[in-house]
């Protein structure tokens, strides 16, 4: 072979060398998309199933909490249900909001009916706080605590078995019990604060209270079909790890022994990769040696290969 032959073998093979790597890179890079969008697919698919199974969660629990303060009376607390859900979505206040607010009253032995629902949601909208902040100033009120009542502009003052509530300097004097300053309190929400829920429900974020309540209760009912089967496979999931843990309970000198091995091996595989790291140094070091010998060689070979051309 002449110098100017061996140059292009010596050309030709690095250059094959190099569509070799370069479709290798291209396989990796093929692969990791293909990984990362199935990837994508599979959080996305545990997405969508997660909203209507939280959803259904939720519900169940309010609906066992509704359920627990009638005293167990399951028609009674589906029906109260129903007009709870009916009265959220005609105010800027969310579902489960109304119904702690509900169920709060309702363990207090205090009305929590439409109405008074309605007046305490029309102080709470007017004096830009939550329902469940009303409630409970309304709550502590009735206990004869009337603190949080100041946070709504109101202030009381007790005399003997009467107090007297000032409220745009209007003082109103009612007996001291939870029936009269239920009625106080809520002549207030339904005289001078009347409509402000109304006007707060047709806000942009009253409206986006209503939406966010409409999408729930949607997703709800489509995690109602999947709350059966994931409760089945919570109970086995739960026996499982029983399982487990009275074998790990029963075997301790058995999984103290594989801990130790796996130490070992833990240990050996550190000192492996040291040794590689370092061996690995050195063969880089060499063969960047050989790459350099090989281009120089490359290159007087060629530089031959044109002088005898």
């Amino acid at each position: 072979l002449t110098a100017r032959d061996q140059a292009t073998q010596v050309i030709a093979a690095a250059a094959a060398r190099q569509r070799q790597i370069m479709a290798m890179s291209e396989r990796g890079d093929r692969a990791f998309a293909t990984g990362r969008t199935a990837g994508a697919i599979g959080v996305g698919i545990l997405a969508a199933l997660a909203l209507p199974l939280k959803a259904a969660a939720d519900m169940e629990s309010m609906n066992v909490a509704l359920q627990t303060s009638f005293q167990g009376n399951a028609k009674a607390a589906k029906k109260a249900f129903e007009d709870i859900n009916k009265f959220a979505t005609k105010t800027p206040f969310q579902l489960e909001e109304v119904m702690t607010g509900f169920i709060k009253l309702k363990n207090m032995g205090l009305d929590p009916g439409e109405k008074a629902l309605t007046s305490y949601g029309n102080t709470a909208s007017s004096m830009n706080k939550s329902l469940n902040e009303m409630i409970e100033a309304v709550a502590d009120a009735a206990t004869g605590e009337f603190e949080r009542l100041k946070e709504f502009g109101i202030k009381a003052k007790s005399e003997g078995d009467n107090v007297t509530f000032t409220f745009q300097g209007v003082a109103t004097t009612v007996r001291k019990n939870a029936k009269d300053i239920e009625q106080y309190l809520q002549y207030i929400g339904n005289v001078k604060f009347a409509g402000g829920m109304l006007a707060q429900s047709k806000t942009f974020n009253g409206m986006m209270s209503t939406l966010t309540d409409n999408i729930r209760m949607t997703a709800a009912k489509l995690g109602d079909l999947m709350l059966p089967r994931m409760k089945e496979y919570a109970i086995q999931l739960t026996k499982t790890i029983d399982k487990l843990g009275k074998w790990v309970f029963e075997n301790q000198d058995l999984i103290a022994n594989i801990l130790k091995v796996v130490a070992g091996l833990a240990a050996l595989s550190i000192a492996v990769s040291g040794l590689s790291f370092l061996f690995g140094g050195i063969f880089k070091i060499i063969s960047a040696g050989m790459a350099i010998m090989n281009a120089y060689r490359t290159l007087m070979i060629t530089i031959t290969a044109v002088q005898n051309a």
